[in-house]
Protein backbone atom coordinates (compact mmCIF):
# COMPACT_ATOMS: atom_id res chain seq x y z
CA UNK A 1 0.00 0.00 0.00
CA UNK A 2 1.28 3.57 -0.79
CA UNK A 3 2.81 5.12 2.23
CA UNK A 4 2.49 8.79 3.00
CA UNK A 5 3.13 11.70 5.46
CA UNK A 6 1.52 14.66 5.72
CA UNK A 7 2.89 17.89 7.24
CA UNK A 8 0.73 20.56 8.24
CA UNK A 9 0.58 22.94 11.11
CA UNK A 10 -2.93 23.40 10.47
CA UNK A 11 -5.36 23.05 13.73
CA UNK A 12 -7.65 20.89 11.38
CA UNK A 13 -10.77 24.13 11.82
CA UNK A 14 -13.96 23.14 10.15
CA UNK A 15 -14.62 25.49 7.09
CA UNK A 16 -10.81 26.30 6.64
CA UNK A 17 -8.82 25.04 3.90
CA UNK A 18 -11.49 22.49 2.32
CA UNK A 19 -9.17 21.47 -0.38
CA UNK A 20 -5.96 21.21 2.44
CA UNK A 21 -8.97 18.82 4.12
CA UNK A 22 -9.69 16.73 1.24
CA UNK A 23 -6.19 15.52 0.61
CA UNK A 24 -6.11 14.17 3.99
CA UNK A 25 -9.63 12.21 3.86
CA UNK A 26 -8.37 10.74 0.42
CA UNK A 27 -4.77 9.73 2.04
CA UNK A 28 -6.25 8.67 5.17
CA UNK A 29 -8.25 5.87 3.63
CA UNK A 30 -6.05 5.03 0.28
CA UNK A 31 -2.53 5.24 1.90
CA UNK A 32 -1.07 3.80 5.15
CA UNK A 33 -0.79 7.54 6.44
CA UNK A 34 1.40 9.38 9.22
CA UNK A 35 0.35 13.15 10.19
CA UNK A 36 3.09 15.07 11.40
CA UNK A 37 1.05 18.14 13.61
CA UNK A 38 1.28 20.71 16.16
CA UNK A 39 0.21 20.22 19.55
CA UNK A 40 -3.28 21.64 19.78
CA UNK A 41 -4.45 20.16 16.09
CA UNK A 42 -7.64 18.02 16.01
CA UNK A 43 -8.14 16.04 12.19
CA UNK A 44 -9.65 13.04 14.51
CA UNK A 45 -12.90 14.14 12.20
CA UNK A 46 -11.27 13.20 8.73
CA UNK A 47 -9.04 10.30 9.79
CA UNK A 48 -10.32 7.23 9.07
CA UNK A 49 -8.73 4.26 11.92
CA UNK A 50 -5.40 2.96 11.73
CA UNK A 51 -4.09 6.61 10.46
CA UNK A 52 -0.69 7.39 12.91
CA UNK A 53 -0.86 10.93 14.07
CA UNK A 54 2.62 12.47 15.86
CA UNK A 55 2.30 15.83 17.92
CA UNK A 56 5.38 18.23 18.09
CA UNK A 57 5.69 18.51 21.76
CA UNK A 58 6.81 21.92 20.58
CA UNK A 59 4.63 25.12 19.95
CA UNK A 60 3.88 26.49 16.68
CA UNK A 61 4.80 26.09 13.15
CA UNK A 62 9.04 26.56 13.66
CA UNK A 63 8.34 24.37 16.32
CA UNK A 64 7.10 21.52 14.16
CA UNK A 65 9.91 22.41 11.88
CA UNK A 66 12.15 21.35 14.31
CA UNK A 67 10.55 18.83 15.91
CA UNK A 68 9.56 17.03 12.15
CA UNK A 69 13.26 17.55 10.93
CA UNK A 70 14.13 15.59 13.61
CA UNK A 71 11.54 12.79 13.11
CA UNK A 72 12.42 12.15 9.93
CA UNK A 73 16.16 11.84 10.78
CA UNK A 74 15.54 9.25 13.51
CA UNK A 75 13.03 7.55 10.99
CA UNK A 76 15.18 8.02 8.07
CA UNK A 77 15.84 3.59 7.26
CA UNK A 78 12.35 3.44 7.20
CA UNK A 79 11.38 5.70 4.47
CA UNK A 80 12.32 4.09 1.58
CA UNK A 81 9.96 5.40 -1.25
CA UNK A 82 7.48 7.05 1.48
CA UNK A 83 6.00 10.19 -0.11
CA UNK A 84 5.83 13.12 1.90
CA UNK A 85 3.28 15.81 1.64
CA UNK A 86 3.90 19.21 2.78
CA UNK A 87 1.85 22.60 3.19
CA UNK A 88 2.25 25.55 0.91
CA UNK A 89 4.75 26.86 3.63
CA UNK A 90 7.73 27.60 5.35
CA UNK A 91 7.27 24.22 6.61
CA UNK A 92 8.76 22.70 2.75
CA UNK A 93 12.05 23.11 4.16
CA UNK A 94 11.07 20.03 6.42
CA UNK A 95 11.02 18.21 3.12
CA UNK A 96 14.06 19.31 1.77
CA UNK A 97 15.65 18.21 4.72
CA UNK A 98 14.07 14.94 4.36
CA UNK A 99 15.26 14.68 0.90
CA UNK A 100 18.66 15.66 2.16
CA UNK A 101 18.83 12.03 4.70
CA UNK A 102 16.11 9.96 3.68
CA UNK A 103 15.20 8.36 0.18
CA UNK A 104 11.48 10.12 0.45
CA UNK A 105 9.21 11.50 -2.63
CA UNK A 106 8.69 15.29 -1.67
CA UNK A 107 5.47 16.64 -2.66
CA UNK A 108 3.96 20.10 -2.17
CA UNK A 109 0.50 20.51 -2.35
CA UNK A 110 -0.20 24.38 -3.02
CA UNK A 111 -4.13 24.75 -2.54
CA UNK A 112 -2.90 28.46 -1.19
CA UNK A 113 -0.72 31.22 -2.07
CA UNK A 114 3.11 30.27 -1.17
CA UNK A 115 3.69 33.28 1.52
CA UNK A 116 1.51 36.13 0.31
CA UNK A 117 3.33 39.57 -0.77
CA UNK A 118 2.12 41.47 2.18
CA UNK A 119 3.55 44.39 0.61
CA UNK A 120 1.68 46.79 2.93
CA UNK A 121 3.79 45.35 6.20
CA UNK A 122 6.30 46.77 7.83
CA UNK A 123 10.04 46.79 6.66
CA UNK A 124 10.58 43.88 9.53
CA UNK A 125 8.00 41.92 8.30
CA UNK A 126 8.55 42.44 4.80
CA UNK A 127 12.24 41.04 5.34
CA UNK A 128 11.34 37.96 7.17
CA UNK A 129 8.70 37.23 4.51
CA UNK A 130 11.44 37.85 1.83
CA UNK A 131 13.82 35.79 3.57
CA UNK A 132 11.46 32.96 4.15
CA UNK A 133 10.46 32.66 -0.22
CA UNK A 134 13.91 32.70 -0.91
CA UNK A 135 14.55 30.18 1.54
CA UNK A 136 11.44 28.21 0.32
CA UNK A 137 12.63 28.78 -3.33
CA UNK A 138 15.73 26.80 -3.15
CA UNK A 139 14.08 24.20 -0.71
CA UNK A 140 11.82 23.34 -3.94
CA UNK A 141 14.04 23.12 -6.38
CA UNK A 142 14.65 19.47 -4.61
CA UNK A 143 10.06 18.84 -4.58
CA UNK A 144 9.12 16.12 -6.74
CA UNK A 145 5.81 17.02 -7.59
CA UNK A 146 3.37 20.16 -7.41
CA UNK A 147 0.05 19.59 -6.61
CA UNK A 148 -1.19 23.30 -7.81
CA UNK A 149 -4.78 24.15 -6.73
CA UNK A 150 -4.26 28.19 -7.73
CA UNK A 151 -2.94 29.86 -11.01
CA UNK A 152 0.36 29.46 -11.58
CA UNK A 153 1.28 32.60 -12.99
CA UNK A 154 0.99 35.09 -10.29
CA UNK A 155 2.58 34.70 -7.27
CA UNK A 156 3.71 31.01 -7.63
CA UNK A 157 6.16 31.98 -10.55
CA UNK A 158 8.39 33.88 -8.21
CA UNK A 159 9.51 30.07 -7.77
CA UNK A 160 10.38 29.23 -11.26
CA UNK A 161 9.15 25.14 -11.19
CA UNK A 162 9.37 23.45 -13.92
CA UNK A 163 5.97 22.45 -15.33
CA UNK A 164 6.90 18.75 -16.19
CA UNK A 165 6.55 18.89 -12.22
CA UNK A 166 3.63 20.78 -11.70
CA UNK A 167 0.27 18.66 -11.77
CA UNK A 168 -2.10 22.02 -11.89
CA UNK A 169 -5.75 21.24 -10.87
CA UNK A 170 -8.75 24.38 -10.08
CA UNK A 171 -9.95 23.50 -6.96
CA UNK A 172 -12.82 21.01 -6.41
CA UNK A 173 -16.01 19.85 -4.13
CA UNK A 174 -17.54 16.91 -3.51
CA UNK A 175 -20.58 17.16 -6.40
CA UNK A 176 -23.71 15.72 -5.28
CA UNK A 177 -24.54 12.27 -7.10
CA UNK A 178 -27.76 14.02 -8.39
CA UNK A 179 -27.46 17.68 -9.18
CA UNK A 180 -30.97 19.34 -7.92
CA UNK A 181 -33.04 21.62 -10.05
CA UNK A 182 -33.04 24.63 -7.31
CA UNK A 183 -34.59 27.76 -9.39
CA UNK A 184 -36.30 29.44 -7.18
CA UNK A 185 -40.02 31.64 -7.88
CA UNK A 186 -40.52 34.90 -7.15
CA UNK A 187 -43.17 35.14 -4.45
CA UNK A 188 -44.85 38.45 -4.70
CA UNK A 189 -42.14 40.39 -6.73
CA UNK A 190 -38.99 39.24 -3.77
CA UNK A 191 -35.47 38.14 -5.28
CA UNK A 192 -33.24 36.86 -3.08
CA UNK A 193 -29.39 37.92 -3.46
CA UNK A 194 -27.04 35.94 -1.45
CA UNK A 195 -23.41 37.03 -0.71
CA UNK A 196 -21.25 34.69 1.46
CA UNK A 197 -17.42 35.06 2.08
CA UNK A 198 -15.66 32.69 5.39
CA UNK A 199 -13.93 36.68 5.97
CA UNK A 200 -14.93 39.86 4.36
CA UNK A 201 -12.01 41.72 3.27
CA UNK A 202 -11.41 44.76 1.59
CA UNK A 203 -10.98 43.49 -1.38
CA UNK A 204 -14.24 41.32 -1.05
CA UNK A 205 -15.84 44.03 -2.31
CA UNK A 206 -18.82 44.28 -0.22
CA UNK A 207 -19.14 48.25 0.12
CA UNK A 208 -19.18 47.88 -3.89
CA UNK A 209 -22.64 45.65 -3.44
CA UNK A 210 -23.94 47.64 -1.23
CA UNK A 211 -23.44 50.43 -3.19
CA UNK A 212 -25.62 48.45 -6.11
CA UNK A 213 -28.02 47.57 -4.09
CA UNK A 214 -29.15 51.01 -2.79
CA UNK A 215 -29.48 51.78 -6.55
CA UNK A 216 -31.68 48.14 -7.37
CA UNK A 217 -33.56 48.91 -4.01
CA UNK A 218 -35.44 51.80 -5.83
CA UNK A 219 -36.66 49.64 -8.47
CA UNK A 220 -36.92 45.94 -6.54
CA UNK A 221 -38.18 46.98 -3.31
CA UNK A 222 -38.81 43.38 -2.77
CA UNK A 223 -35.10 43.01 -3.02
CA UNK A 224 -33.27 41.44 0.05
CA UNK A 225 -29.44 41.10 0.73
CA UNK A 226 -28.23 37.95 2.51
CA UNK A 227 -24.13 38.83 3.84
CA UNK A 228 -22.82 35.24 5.48
CA UNK A 229 -19.46 35.30 6.97
CA UNK A 230 -17.23 37.32 9.31
CA UNK A 231 -16.62 41.53 8.37
CA UNK A 232 -13.04 42.78 9.21
CA UNK A 233 -13.51 45.75 11.52
CA UNK A 234 -11.50 48.03 7.84
CA UNK A 235 -14.64 46.46 5.92
CA UNK A 236 -17.18 47.24 8.83
CA UNK A 237 -16.03 51.19 8.74
CA UNK A 238 -16.91 51.18 5.06
CA UNK A 239 -20.33 49.79 5.17
CA UNK A 240 -21.63 51.53 8.64
CA UNK A 241 -24.11 54.05 6.58
CA UNK A 242 -25.77 50.38 5.13
CA UNK A 243 -25.93 48.58 8.46
CA UNK A 244 -30.12 50.07 8.63
CA UNK A 245 -30.73 49.66 5.26
CA UNK A 246 -33.89 47.52 4.93
CA UNK A 247 -33.83 44.19 3.23
CA UNK A 248 -30.08 43.79 4.41
CA UNK A 249 -29.59 40.82 6.44
CA UNK A 250 -26.13 40.16 8.18
CA UNK A 251 -25.96 36.74 8.93
CA UNK A 252 -21.92 36.12 10.18
CA UNK A 253 -20.41 32.36 10.70
CA UNK A 254 -23.23 29.88 9.89
CA UNK A 255 -22.89 26.41 9.42
CA UNK A 256 -22.08 24.55 6.24
CA UNK A 257 -25.60 22.87 6.18
CA UNK A 258 -27.13 26.22 6.88
CA UNK A 259 -25.19 27.90 4.13
CA UNK A 260 -26.38 25.32 1.81
CA UNK A 261 -30.11 25.91 2.35
CA UNK A 262 -29.63 29.65 2.40
CA UNK A 263 -28.24 28.87 -1.26
CA UNK A 264 -30.97 26.90 -2.34
CA UNK A 265 -33.68 29.71 -1.52
CA UNK A 266 -31.49 32.26 -3.35
CA UNK A 267 -32.11 33.77 -6.76
CA UNK A 268 -28.89 34.96 -7.26
CA UNK A 269 -25.36 34.41 -5.77
CA UNK A 270 -23.38 37.21 -6.19
CA UNK A 271 -19.42 37.80 -6.05
CA UNK A 272 -18.25 41.11 -5.89
CA UNK A 273 -14.94 41.09 -5.83
CA UNK A 274 -12.40 43.86 -6.77
CA UNK A 275 -9.54 43.23 -9.30
CA UNK A 276 -7.34 41.90 -6.32
CA UNK A 277 -3.69 39.65 -6.99
CA UNK A 278 -4.38 37.23 -3.88
CA UNK A 279 -8.40 37.31 -4.72
CA UNK A 280 -7.50 36.71 -8.88
CA UNK A 281 -5.37 33.90 -8.45
CA UNK A 282 -7.10 31.43 -6.03
CA UNK A 283 -10.66 29.58 -7.25
CA UNK A 284 -13.20 29.92 -5.19
CA UNK A 285 -14.89 26.92 -3.56
CA UNK A 286 -18.02 29.02 -3.49
CA UNK A 287 -18.30 29.64 -7.49
CA UNK A 288 -18.43 25.26 -7.80
CA UNK A 289 -21.30 25.00 -4.66
CA UNK A 290 -23.32 27.70 -6.33
CA UNK A 291 -23.05 25.94 -10.07
CA UNK A 292 -23.78 22.82 -8.76
CA UNK A 293 -26.47 23.46 -7.11
CA UNK A 294 -28.31 25.12 -10.43
CA UNK A 295 -28.25 28.49 -8.98
CA UNK A 296 -27.47 31.78 -10.86
CA UNK A 297 -24.02 33.39 -10.26
CA UNK A 298 -22.82 36.89 -10.51
CA UNK A 299 -19.22 37.09 -10.24
CA UNK A 300 -16.31 39.49 -10.50
CA UNK A 301 -14.34 38.95 -13.94
CA UNK A 302 -10.94 38.47 -12.69
CA UNK A 303 -8.75 35.79 -13.66
CA UNK A 304 -9.70 33.13 -11.51
CA UNK A 305 -13.13 33.62 -11.70
CA UNK A 306 -13.24 33.79 -15.79
CA UNK A 307 -11.65 30.54 -15.92
CA UNK A 308 -14.59 28.69 -14.14
CA UNK A 309 -17.35 31.17 -15.64
CA UNK A 310 -18.18 31.21 -19.43
CA UNK A 311 -19.71 34.82 -19.45
CA UNK A 312 -23.21 33.99 -20.50
CA UNK A 313 -23.55 30.20 -20.65
CA UNK A 314 -23.14 29.34 -17.37
CA UNK A 315 -22.99 32.19 -15.36
CA UNK A 316 -22.43 36.21 -15.81
CA UNK A 317 -19.24 38.43 -15.14
CA UNK A 318 -19.72 42.30 -14.24
CA UNK A 319 -16.90 44.85 -13.96
CA UNK A 320 -14.47 44.12 -10.55
CA UNK A 321 -14.99 47.43 -8.67
CA UNK A 322 -17.96 48.91 -10.51
CA UNK A 323 -21.07 49.51 -8.69
CA UNK A 324 -23.56 50.79 -11.50
CA UNK A 325 -22.15 47.83 -13.50
CA UNK A 326 -22.79 45.06 -10.70
CA UNK A 327 -26.21 46.50 -10.52
CA UNK A 328 -27.47 46.98 -14.07
CA UNK A 329 -26.68 43.11 -13.90
CA UNK A 330 -28.50 42.63 -11.35
CA UNK A 331 -31.76 44.41 -12.64
CA UNK A 332 -30.83 42.51 -15.80
CA UNK A 333 -31.28 39.06 -14.68
CA UNK A 334 -34.33 39.94 -12.54
CA UNK A 335 -35.78 41.06 -15.33
CA UNK A 336 -35.41 38.14 -17.72
CA UNK A 337 -35.98 35.10 -15.94
CA UNK A 338 -35.59 33.07 -19.10
CA UNK A 339 -32.15 34.41 -18.68
CA UNK A 340 -31.84 32.75 -15.57
CA UNK A 341 -33.32 29.23 -15.90
CA UNK A 342 -30.80 28.82 -19.27
CA UNK A 343 -27.85 30.37 -16.79
CA UNK A 344 -28.87 27.57 -14.25
CA UNK A 345 -29.61 24.50 -16.42
CA UNK A 346 -25.92 25.17 -17.79
CA UNK A 347 -23.89 25.69 -14.42
CA UNK A 348 -25.18 22.12 -13.43
CA UNK A 349 -24.46 20.40 -16.66
CA UNK A 350 -20.65 21.43 -16.09
CA UNK A 351 -19.71 19.57 -12.53
CA UNK A 352 -17.50 17.24 -13.66
CA UNK A 353 -14.99 20.02 -13.88
CA UNK A 354 -15.49 20.74 -10.11
CA UNK A 355 -15.26 16.66 -9.19
CA UNK A 356 -12.57 16.14 -5.94
CA UNK A 357 -13.80 12.30 -7.14
CA UNK A 358 -11.96 12.92 -11.02
CA UNK A 359 -9.10 15.38 -9.10
CA UNK A 360 -8.07 12.37 -6.58
CA UNK A 361 -7.81 9.94 -9.43
CA UNK A 362 -5.74 11.84 -11.32
CA UNK A 363 -3.51 12.51 -7.80
CA UNK A 364 -2.93 9.15 -6.79
CA UNK A 365 -2.34 7.44 -10.29
CA UNK A 366 0.37 10.17 -10.21
CA UNK A 367 1.69 9.70 -6.48
CA UNK A 368 1.81 5.75 -7.62
CA UNK A 369 3.97 6.27 -10.48
CA UNK A 370 6.27 8.15 -8.14
CA UNK A 371 7.33 4.88 -6.09
CA UNK A 372 6.10 2.34 -9.34
CA UNK A 373 3.22 1.29 -7.41
CA UNK A 374 0.81 -0.44 -9.59
CA UNK A 375 -1.87 -1.82 -7.20
CA UNK A 376 -5.75 -0.03 -7.93
CA UNK A 377 -7.18 2.63 -5.57
CA UNK A 378 -10.87 3.18 -6.40
CA UNK A 379 -11.75 6.29 -4.62
CA UNK A 380 -15.29 6.09 -6.04
CA UNK A 381 -15.71 4.13 -2.96
CA UNK A 382 -15.78 7.08 -0.20
CA UNK A 383 -19.09 9.03 0.56
CA UNK A 384 -18.94 12.37 1.11
CA UNK A 385 -20.66 11.79 4.90
CA UNK A 386 -17.94 14.05 6.72
CA UNK A 387 -19.26 16.94 5.74
CA UNK A 388 -22.80 16.76 7.11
Amino acid sequence: MLKTIFLTASKGDEGKNYEHIMRIIFLSRYSELTMLITSKADFNRYLSPGTKTVRSPFAGKFGLMVFSSYWLFNHRKMLNDVILVSEPSALGIVGFLGKLFAKIKWVVDVWDIPIRHNINSNKLTQLRIWVTRVLMKLSYKKADLFIVGIRPDFQFRYYQIPERKILAWQTTIWVPSKSEDNFVAEDDGDFNILCMRSLHFPACGLDILMQAFLKIKKQLPNAHLWIIGKIREDVEEAIKDFRKLEGVEFLGFLEHSKVMQLIRQAHLCVIPWRDDVDLAQAYPTKVMEYMTEGKVVLAARIASISDMIEDGKDGLLHRPGDPEDLADKILSLYEDKALRQRLAEHARKYNWKFDTIRKHEEIFRVLKSMVHDTSAVDVHAIDGRWLS
